[in-house]
């Protein structure tokens, strides 16, 4: 295989198999499989300040730097609601009446490392007090009837508008799909096409 558990003199783990506090995937795995295969991106897995392993940051109160040589410059952002601040949400209806089902949603999150129980006193010793901010969160049913979790990260506790992102992330929607499909009708080979929601 491409990525070995040790060093190629056999002796000091690289240790590939484990994961991170928090962390699902096996990025220490990648990161050497990435380095082997030549990746120039290998490094932002594993190494330095803001990397995958140890988190980065996600762009609320501080500037991600835009990547031109992946992201065209995001140039316009959607008009967020501004209400009055309020960092302490209570949960809407639908997270009340699913409030089981969610439980064990989050539960099957904590066992993959995606999530973790905390308090408030917790969170007070782990983060400045302007850092804390619990959103509203709501509920919807999927059809198999179990539920999918909605933070609200705008009303109230203003995340989202605080946000901003300049790399534009150019994703043909169902009307640009259309066109493709519309073009290819008469043409060889297999048809290929993404769905999505508006």
């Amino acid at each position: 295989s491409v990525c070995r558990a040790s060093d190629p003199n056999g002796s000091e783990p690289w240790g590939t198999k484990a994961t991170a506090v928090c962390q699902p995937f096996l990025l220490r795995a990648l990161s050497r499989t990435a380095e082997i295969l030549e990746d120039p991106d290998w490094k932002i897995l594993t190494e330095g300040q803001d990397c995958f392993l140890n988190g980065v940051p996600v762009g609320f109160g501080e500037t991600i730097k835009q990547v031109p040589q992946v992201f065209g410059l995001k140039e316009h952002w959607r008009k967020l609601d501004v209400s009055e601040p309020d960092f302490d949400r209570a949960n809407y209806k639908s997270a009340d009446m699913s409030s089981t089902q969610l439980l064990a949603k989050f539960r099957e999150e904590e066992k993959l490392g995606r999530m973790r129980p905390t308090t408030m006193g917790a969170l007070r010793e782990e983060y400045p007090a302007d850092k804390i901010r619990v959103a509203s969160m709501g509920a919807i049913e999927k059809p198999d009837g179990s539920v999918r979790p909605i933070h609200d990260g705008t009303h109230g506790v203003l995340v989202n508008n605080g946000v901003r992102l300049l790399n534009h992330v150019s994703v043909p929607g169902p009307g640009r799909n259309g066109v493709c499909r519309e073009t290819g009708r008469g043409t060889t080979g297999s048809p290929a096409g993404s769905g999505g929601r508006r």
